[in-house]
């Protein structure tokens, strides 16, 4: 499992924590390092006096005093650099040094925990130095039950080496919390005879491995099949994972062999919708435009009322007109899901700028498009690793990508109750909704049915809950919960008919 660091507001405390959820029952580590200062301090001799862990269950709230060595819900052992003298109880006491040749050296610690229950916990470590006072960092780690959860993320199946596309590959992730054994395991590349079989090999929480047709990459486990020849159909194949008792763990289909519901004859069945499963929203100099999507339909609105109702994808010709017609593929045609949509900053005001991007999400299928042209599918996997391995094998029930100025697209993601931050190459934050916006109501807490988010000075926010929808900030609600049919009542009309 990957790391990430996690750093107190005035810079003197790092701890290095596990970047994806942690395992109930199971030990993991936090690595703290600790620093006085730089040579930019007084030079004077002073202390780096104690070193604490404090500990809070799911849902509490974080402690930042000195707590007992054990807390519910909590074990933990310590192994403290040797520069700490050693541990009394959960406190850590440093050798005095002299900062009078450029502060303290920096010191370090690392506690080995084990959550005993599921949920977001909170590890608060508190750092004090001295005649420069106390500083604290709190650090989510989300901990899930420990199951190994194997699949098949993607296939890359047109390799670039001219006729033997020996740079094909196949990626295998370990979306669970515990380490898998791949010993003995078969890939299957479609075809009786067409198999890699595992030799030994552990395969950890949240990591990947490849098996390419007949190139040796070290980085990526080393795994080959060995093969002379092209294994993986451009046009359409499916891989098939079978444990070493041959029970099948995962498939995976592409192209032509993928599961594709038949095109639908005529507009999408219509039915009464007590709630708005997934929106986005652009702005303009006349105010916010909004497109809602309901099962196969496409709903375009703004305050004042619907502007146009068509489907979302439809065969070319299609009576009536679709949203994307033909540029949408065809698995998105009878329901979106999971919808956003990145706009150029420069168009917000009217200007000229590059057309709205959207993303769509349908199970682990990925479309990303304009109006008039489809530039990306792919799969959660391949396009967000770490997304995939934030989930944990839960789906994704909300997204939202914004782009702020010159800044790389950022997105907000939902999980049920949990949200994170992120970009196309890394996480950016995650934790608890019901932690991150303490003032929501209760229902809001337990996740949205979607959001949108703004980037402004102070980052805006719109959830639809139920019948219901706020509007928030990091900091308070700006307006709301208000009923739909309250705020959008020609929305809310349509979505009350049928036929």
């Amino acid at each position: 499992m990957g790391t990430r660091v996690v750093t107190s507001k005035d810079g003197l405390l790092e701890v290095t924590a596990p970047e994806g959820p942690v395992a109930v029952g199971r030990p993991f580590t936090l690595e703290l390092r600790a620093s006085g200062g730089s040579g930019t301090r007084p030079p004077a001799a002073y202390l780096i006096t104690t070193v604490v862990f404090g500990f809070s269950g799911a849902g509490g709230t974080p402690s930042e005093k000195p707590v007992a060595c054990s807390e519910p819900g909590w074990t933990y052992s310590v192994d403290v650099d040797p520069r700490w003298t050693p541990p009394r109880g959960c406190r850590f006491e440093a050798d005095p040094h002299d900062g009078s040749k450029g502060g303290v050296p920096a010191v370090g610690a690392s506690a080995s925990f084990v959550a005993l229950t599921a949920g977001e916990h909170t590890v608060t470590v508190g750092f004090a130095c001295g005649m420069y006072g106390f500083t604290t960092v709190d650090v989510p780690v989300i901990a899930r039950p420990a199951t190994s959860e194997v699949v098949i993320g993607t296939v890359h199946a047109k390799g670039a080496v001219a006729r033997t596309q020996a740079d094909e590959y196949v990626e295998i992730t370990n979306t669970g919390t515990v380490a898998a054994s791949l010993t003995g395991w078969r890939l299957n590349a479609g075809d009786t005879g067409q198999d890699f079989v595992f030799p030994a090999h552990v395969l950890d929480a949240g990591r990947s491995v490849r098996v390419y047709t007949n190139e040796v990459h070290p980085e990526s486990g080393g795994f080959s099949f060995a093969s002379g020849r092209s294994l993986w159909n451009d046009a359409g194949d499916v891989a098939v994972l079978r444990d070493a008792s041959g029970t099948t763990v995962s498939t995976h289909a592409y192209g032509d062999k993928a599961a594709v519901p038949a095109a639908p004859v005529g507009p999408p069945p219509r039915t009464v919708h007590d709630r708005i499963p997934a929106v986005t929203v652009t702005r303009a100099p006349g105010g916010w435009r909004h497109t809602a999507l309901f099962g196969g339909w496409s709903v375009e609105f703004t305050d004042a009322g619907i502007s146009r109702v068509a489907p979302v994808g439809g065969p070319a010709g299609a009576d009536p007109a679709s949203r994307w017609g033909t540029v949408l593929p065809e698995a998105f045609w009878t329901d979106v899901p999971v919808a956003g949509v990145v706009q150029d900053p420069a168009t917000v005001s009217g200007g000229p700028g590059a057309p709205h991007t959207y993303v769509l999400v349908k199970g682990e299928e990925v479309a990303l498009l304009t109006e008039d042209k489809l530039i990306e599918r792919t799969t959660v996997a391949a396009k967000w690793p770490h997304v995939r391995t934030w989930l944990a094998g839960a789906p994704l029930t909300g997204l939202d990508p914004v782009r702020a100025g010159t800044a790389p697209v950022k997105y907000l993601a939902l999980s049920a109750d949990r949200y994170c931050f992120f970009t196309d190459t890394a996480m950016v934050e995650t934790g608890l909704i019901a932690n991150k916006w303490k003032f929501l109501p209760e229902a809001f807490k337990a996740g949205f049915d979607d959001v949108i988010a703004v980037p402004e000075a102070r980052w805006k926010f719109m959830a639809v809950k139920d019948d219901q929808v706020v509007f928030f900030t990091d900091t308070g609600i700006v307006d709301g919960p208000r009923a739909i049919s309250a705020k959008w009542p020609a929305l809310w009309a349509w979505m009350r008919q049928t036929g």
